[in-house]
């Protein structure tokens, strides 16, 4: 007989009264609104690196190609956009990972580096947002909440039954943060 280490997992909160949607609420770390209004004025989609999108390596693609004007890549870009959204910066951050907060939407580069659809979170919680439905849709209505964006193709998130009542709010954006997301402006464009 097969064990299910989410079922374990799940069996294991149950017995504690862990709320796993709870949990990633207090430890989840989401980028300044502003951020996300800057980077929609400026390129209409709130994304720090236009077209960019996850390399799908099982149809053939490579990483660091480029397809039809849109580069391939693992998850370094929407690792670095968020990290340098939120203080203190890139290389600031141990033991956290940034994770996509719609299903797929990686595979966009309408999405891929899109602000409200990133969330750090430490790497021990960081699979719950591709595993557990609860988390995902806790994270779903959370950068609703904060950004008011959905992707395109999904409809308005509903608040779901358990919705988290606390959640750690996003930080303002420091001085460095500003000049990081203007200097990125720059890059972009000489690009």
């Amino acid at each position: 007989m097969k064990t299910d280490g989410l079922e374990v997992m799940l069996v294991g909160c149950e017995k504690l009264a862990i709320q796993l949607p709870e949990l990633v609420a207090a430890c989840s770390l989401w980028a300044s609104p502003e951020i996300f209004r800057y980077l929609q004025a400026e390129n209409g989609l709130g994304v720090w690196y236009p077209n960019v999108r996850r390399a799908r390596e099982n149809n053939g693609e490579v990483i660091g190609t480029v397809r039809d004007g849109i580069r391939l890549d693992d998850n370094t870009y929407a690792n670095t956009a968020l990290k340098q959204a939120l203080p203190p910066g890139a290389g600031g951050f141990d033991n956290c990972a940034v994770c996509h907060v719609w299903p797929s939407s990686c595979y966009d580069q309408r999405y891929h580096t899109c602000i409200p659809n990133l969330v750090l979170l430490p790497s021990a919680l960081a699979s719950l947002t591709d595993f557990y439905p609860e988390v995902q849709a806790a994270l779903q209505f959370r950068s609703w909440e904060l950004y008011g964006w959905h992707p395109h193709e999904q409809g308005s998130p509903a608040r779901a039954e358990g919705y988290p009542g606390t959640w750690r709010d996003p930080e303002a954006p420091s001085a460095d943060v500003w000049k990081r997301v203007r200097s990125r402006r720059v890059r972009a464009a000489a690009a």
